[in-house]
């Protein structure tokens, strides 16, 4: 390295020109930023690799718009205790709970503005005595995800999510809104329609007054109940029983509960003047 000296034999100082200074300062802050983000990335992976992996599997098969997602292996028994009262906040919980208090800053969350149009159920036998379960959705525009749901600890199974239950607005899709992947995790816990491996199958279905007294129970919403009676039971008596250990929460809109199992036993449960009320067939 060639050092200059001045007369003296004393080394010259090269001061940094206002150019080189900012250089070094951009350099620096990139440097820091790429880290950054390669920290949350990695994060992101070790934190949330269930749902990191269920964003992989996303694809559209029609032009309903219809979407189709597998997600495995995972746990939510931290979302019960937090006692949800509403879709949004299972979005929002999503966030706190990958981003901590620095949630906020991310996309996700919505304000529901969201009408029913309408739709049905129904489950039957056929000719060969096999069942048959249908769902018909009134939901024109808005996009419909199938989530192939496997939690760690229960059955498999179907879900069908309309997406303006989790706040997507008429004539969006979710491969435009993909960088709001909250919601599209959160739609999992929002399900309105689905059957398992037990072939247990449950709808819900709107209605014009749902009310539930609040006990000591743990609260939670219609949709997240939906979550639950798939993961965890096989027949109509079960999911009778299972619905008894929890308060529903309806701020969310009214709602009541038609289920079905293989042996033919159907029910629809509702909930009058603040009790569960069940009519079996």
């Amino acid at each position: 390295m060639n050092v200059q000296l001045n007369d003296s034999g004393v080394p010259i100082l090269r001061q940094k020109t206002f150019v080189q200074k900012v250089k070094t300062f951009l350099l620096w802050t990139i440097l820091v930023i790429m880290t950054l983000a390669a920290a949350l990335l990695v994060y992101l992976c070790l934190a949330g690799a269930s749902e990191m992996a269920a964003l992989t599997t996303l694809k559209k098969v029609s032009d309903h718009p219809y979407y189709t997602m597998e997600y495995e292996n995972f746990d939510y028994s931290d979302l019960l205790t937090e006692e949800c009262d509403s879709n949004d906040a299972v979005i929002k919980f999503y966030k706190s709970k990958f981003f901590k208090g620095i949630s906020g800053v991310f996309p996700g969350g919505y304000e529901n503005d969201y009408v029913t149009n309408g739709s049905y159920a129904f489950s039957s036998r056929t000719s060969t005595y096999s069942q048959v379960r249908g769902r018909v959705y009134n939901s024109y525009d808005k996009p419909i995800l199938m989530v192939i749901a496997k939690p760690e600890n229960g059955y498999k199974s179907w879900n069908l999510i309309d997406m303006g239950d989790v706040g997507l607005l008429s004539g969006q899709s979710i491969d435009q809104w993909y960088n709001n992947a909250f919601q599209t995790i959160a739609a999992t816990y929002c399900v309105s329609e689905g059957i398992n491996t037990e072939f247990f199958g449950v709808s819900l279905i709107s209605c014009p007054v749902a009310e539930c007294d609040e006990t000591s129970k743990v609260n939670i919403t219609p949709f997240l109940a939906c979550r639950l009676l798939l993961d965890r039971v096989a027949t109509v008596d079960s999911a009778i029983d299972l619905l008894n250990d929890y308060d529903i929460d309806f701020s969310c809109g009214s709602y009541h509960f038609f289920i079905s199992d293989k042996n033919g036993e159907c029910a629809i449960i509702e909930y009058i003047d603040g009790k569960m009320s069940v009519t079996n067939r």
